[in-house]
């Protein structure tokens, strides 16, 4: 559904229902360049000196509108693009963004490229197979941050490493401060969960749940959950020298 925002203020919620889970993708990379985009539409018409006050106060009453009309073509408009068969090119401000999606049969494209590298910014090579490990376990996982963020691409870059396996329990990349995460750590079924670090503050019951804190790059497991979720040793030794590698290569870690 879409309704008119009020004045001055916008929002663009980037999730996709389209098409199979397996090509299920939010595009988060092309919708911050279209919110930065649309950013920049409104300060520089902020910026835009003007002698005559009302030619001034209507040519920023169509600049809202302009970025009021942006914001529909884009929820109504823009097409999902094919699997495979053609790329979508949005046209907003000064930049042209292209969204696509992998071909059937191929591997999927689950995320883009930002959350894997802003995850393996975060966390070490044993953290990630820590959290892979609770993923295969259906744990309950909260991850916390100062910054809201990182929560979001975190938790779903979480998610695409279970392919070709799939997450298939509670969902909830951020979780706004107006809700209690005391409410859902009682939950009878598996969760990823994000808040921010002053949310989990105010949690309790922390007997079944794994805490992922970005701010510190720390995992934490219960000691009885341990022996549910560790990998075998032999895979975890050879898959952190996999990782190390790979994020020094990319320059992803100061490891």
């Amino acid at each position: 559904m879409v309704r008119p925002c009020a004045p001055g203020n916008a929002c663009v919620v980037a999730h996709s229902h389209h098409g199979s889970a397996r090509h299920r993708r939010p595009f988060l990379d092309a919708f911050t360049t279209y919110l930065i985009e649309l950013f920049h539409m409104g300060t520089d018409a902020m910026l835009t000196p003007d002698a005559n006050t009302e030619g001034r106060a209507r040519f920023l009453l169509d600049v809202q509108s302009s970025v009021e009309a942006c914001i529909f073509n884009l929820l109504t408009e823009v097409p999902l693009p094919p699997p495979g068969h053609a790329d979508v090119l949005i046209t907003v401000g000064e930049a042209t963004i292209t969204l696509r999606r992998p071909p059937p049969g191929a591997l999927p494209s689950l995320i883009d490229p930002s959350a894997v590298q802003l995850v393996c910014q975060l966390l070490s090579p044993q953290n990630l197979l820590k959290v892979f490990g609770c993923l295969l376990g259906e744990s309950k996982i909260v991850i916390h941050a100062s910054r809201p963020a990182l929560l979001a691409p975190v938790a779903l870059a979480f998610a695409s490493f279970m392919y070709p396996l799939q997450w298939s329990s509670v969902f909830i990349p951020f979780l706004p401060a107006v809700f209690k995460i005391n409410d859902f750590a009682q939950a009878p079924v598996p969760f990823i969960v994000g808040v921010t670090t002053s949310n989990f503050a105010s949690l309790t019951e922390l007997d079944e749940i794994v805490e992922v804190n970005l701010n510190s790059n720390s995992v934490h497991i219960p000691k009885h959950l341990k022996s549910d979720v560790r990998l075998p040793k032999g895979f975890f030794r050879k898959a952190c020298t996999k990782l190390t590698s790979l994020t020094k290569v990319c320059g992803f870690l100061d490891v």
